[in-house]
């Protein structure tokens, strides 16, 4: 008897239709959050990855506590749910966390152009330096350096794949 039951369970399972409702994340909890539905049970340990097998390099997307998501249930089963979309997200990562966050290209940029008029500006001056001596003005007897860096550009650095803000 508890053999039809499954077989009549498991039937059921494959007809439902994929269940999809909407929620308030509470709590995040490393890898799970979870959600507070309205006039429904709280979904509890709800997966931010879908896959939950040790998959390599996954993104991982942190919703911020309080905003709305949405999330799917796998064969009806509640116990088995995942977050497909948010409407806040807190911070994401890519591919794991041992490089730290993604530059800020612009930022970067505008600090390596200093550096590099700065450089820039300490050749100018060493080239066209004298030394005042009781004779006049000599020039170093160091050769003048041929160094001018050109300034760094977004392009140089950019992925223009990935994007962020």
């Amino acid at each position: 008897m508890e053999e039809l039951i499954d077989i009549i369970d498991n039937r059921i399972k494959r007809l439902s239709k994929a269940v999809v409702t909407v929620g308030t994340v509470k709590k995040v909890n490393g890898n799970t959050c979870d959600v507070e539905r309205e006039g429904l049970p709280t979904l509890h340990d709800v997966r931010l990855n879908a896959i939950e097998d040790n998959i390599n390099n996954p993104i991982t997307i942190i919703p911020k506590q309080g905003s709305k998501v949405l999330v799917g249930i796998i064969e009806n089963n509640e116990s088995e749910a995942f977050v497909l979309q948010y409407s806040e997200i807190d911070f994401v990562i890519l591919r794991g966390d041992t490089h730290g966050g993604l530059i800020k290209i612009n930022d970067l940029v505008n600090k390596l152009n200093t550096v590099e008029n700065a450089i820039n500006q300490l050749v100018q001056d060493f080239n066209t330096h004298t030394h005042t001596a009781p004779s006049g003005a000599t020039s170093s007897p160091i050769p003048t350096s041929t160094v001018n860096i050109i300034n760094t550009q977004v392009s140089d650095l950019e992925n223009d794949k990935v994007k962020h803000g």
